[in-house]
């Protein structure tokens, strides 16, 4: 399927859409609803402004694309869903903006320590998920995968999974920073 430039923007803007239409409950609501859709904003800015660099490409590898680009799972994929993986992926998993890994004005400076750190990640995940098939209990799972949200959900470091000796845990679920 050959991705049009309203196909495209409808899959990056709807959540800005959608956001703006979601009802306020508090004003804790309220600020972190303003904190989510900024990063999303700012997201989605980078995101269009590459789209339309690249218009034209988005059936490319993004490799052949970028050839700074070193996580062989991201390498094969069309630009078009690069794009995906790196805004809803990374940026949404970790609830951060393009600027936490890249120098934004320089997409191939690999000197930010948050961009080695994601790279050796992105290994991690596709080590895990290749793992995954060889284990006999999960034969049924067949189709189940680990990515940035499984652990980070949403927050820049994990969350703990055990608290801290001495502190109570939390209650209720664990709130994302997004």
């Amino acid at each position: 399927m050959k991705a049009t430039p309203f196909l495209m923007l409808g899959i990056f803007a709807l959540p800005l859409i959608w956001a703006t239409q979601r009802p306020a409950h508090s004003n804790i609501t309220n600020t972190v609803t303003t904190v989510a859709d900024s990063l999303q904003a700012d997201r989605d800015r980078h995101t269009l402004a590459l789209i339309e660099k690249y218009k034209g490409r988005e059936q490319d590898k993004a490799g052949d694309v970028f050839p700074s680009l070193k996580v062989q799972a991201l390498k094969d994929l069309p630009l078009e869903r690069f794009y995906r993986a790196m805004n809803l992926g990374y940026s949404r998993g970790l609830g951060v903006s393009c600027d936490f890994c890249h120098n934004v004005n320089n997409w191939a400076d690999e000197s930010n320590q948050h961009h080695a750190i994601a790279r050796d990640m992105a290994r991690l995940v596709e080590f895990t998920n290749a793992k995954v098939k060889d284990l006999p209990a999960l034969a049924d799972k067949r189709g189940m995968t680990v990515n940035c949200s499984t652990c980070h959900q949403g927050h820049k470091e994990p969350p703990r999974l055990a608290p801290p000796a001495g502190t109570r845990p939390p209650q209720g679920r664990p709130r994302n920073n997004q």
